[in-house]
Parts: structure tokens; C-alpha cells; sequence
């Protein structure tokens, strides 16, 4: 790290040893002293680094833990916007925005990944808005049976891909229903998304 010194005295050497034209050992250890007390104000001594202006950094294999042990305990997202935080009891990361902590999504949760050797059931999870069906081998078409959740957030989004041709009998779980309701082809490479109306309490096919 580089640290400016701007703010940090000199000690008066001399000329050469013993010449008289140095500081006295005095005067030099009060500099000494001064000059600790604002590595101190950087923060050294509490294990922190306060830092007014920008940081620049060489590129290299940096390990900086964004650590907290709960989004209770995070700073303040209005003082912070755009820092990074980690979340320890829900594994999530954050980033500040404005005034609020906005999670970053996980990719193991986030898509649902299936990978049929024939015709297969599918149900997609509350909390996951991408479900991609992804036959490997010689499959050139099959056909889902895809469940929609029982969703309560309006608006909720779920996206259904495939990367080969594919008949989607898309159907609700019990408490909702879809519109409109009858099988959905999708070409390879394509996909259909399904919206959540609250009070229609109704999937709706949006394209």
C-alpha cells in the first residue's frame, strides 16, 4: 500500500554525522511520534483503513471479505451507494442502492437447470424466475409438463426455455390458474414467460 506523505514529517538528519545541522534527538522523536499518531488516524491501530478520496490498486489476486453476519448489521446503504456486502446468515450478496441493500441473485437458485432424456414433469419453484430445459445426446424434440407455482407477489416473472423443440403443457398448481390455457410449442433456442396477476390470482402468458 501507499500511503501519501505528505502529512508526515521529516527527520532532520544532516548534512553528515555529527555536524550539528540535524534535528536534536528531541525534536526527532516528536516527529516520530506525530508521524505514528497519523498512521494511528488512518486507522492502523483498530485493524482499519479510513480512507477520504479514491482507491486505485494494481490488478492482482485480492482477497477483500465483505463480511457481516447479517443484513441487520449492515452500514448505511444511503452513506455507501455502491458498496458490496455479504449477508453470512442468508449467503446472498448485496449492493447498496440509493437508499436500500439490494440482493445479487445466486445461479444455483436462481435458474432451474433440467436435463431430460425423454418427456418429463416439471415444477417450477416460487423464488426462481428461469427454467431452462436442456436435453443433451441426440434429442432433437420432447415434450414438458410444466407446473407453475403457487405464487403471492405480484408480479412475479417466470421464464421457461429450451434449447431444442419443445410441447409445453403448461399447468398451475391448485390455488391458481393459467390464461390461456392449452399446450405452448416452442422452436429450439426459445422461450415463453408466464406473469403473475394477484388479483386474478392467474398466470398470464405474456410471450
Amino acid at each position: 500500500m501507499t500511503i501519501t506523505t505528505e502529512a508526515f514529517l521529516a527527520v532532520g538528519v544532516g548534512a553528515a554525522a555529527n555536524d550539528g545541522t540535524g534535528d536534536s534527538l528531541r525534536a526527532a522523536f516528536v516527529k516520530v511520534n506525530q508521524n505514528f499518531a497519523n498512521i494511528t488516524d488512518i486507522g492502523f491501530d483498530a485493524a482499519n483503513i479510513n480512507v477520504t478520496g479514491t482507491i486505485v490498486a494494481e490488478v492482482g489476486a485480492s482477497v477483500i471479505p465483505f463480511y457481516y453476519a447479517n443484513t441487520n448489521v449492515f452500514p448505511s446503504a444511503t452513506t455507501y451507494h455502491g458498496a458490496v456486502a455479504h449477508s453470512h446468515a442468508d449467503g446472498k450478496m448485496y449492493f447498496a442502492h440509493a437508499t436500500a441493500w439490494n440482493a445479487l441473485a445466486n445461479e444455483s437458485p436462481y435458474y432451474q437447470i433440467f436435463k431430460p432424456t425423454a418427456n418429463v414433469a416439471v415444477t417450477a419453484n416460487v423464488g426462481q424466475s428461469r427454467v431452462l430445459l436442456a436435453p443433451t445426446g441426440t434429442i432433437v424434440s420432447f415434450g414438458a409438463n410444466v407446473t407453475l407455482p403457487n405464487a403471492t407477489v405480484e408480479g412475479t416473472l417466470i421464464s421457461i426455455s429450451a434449447n431444442v423443440a419443445t410441447t409445453l403443457a403448461v399447468t398451475p398448481q391448485w390455488i391458481t390458474t393459467v390464461d390461456p390455457a392449452g399446450n405452448v410449442q416452442l422452436s429450439a433456442g426459445n422461450s415463453v414467460s408466464f406473469l403473475y396477476h394477484v388479483t386474478d390470482n392467474k398466470w398470464f402468458k405474456i410471450g
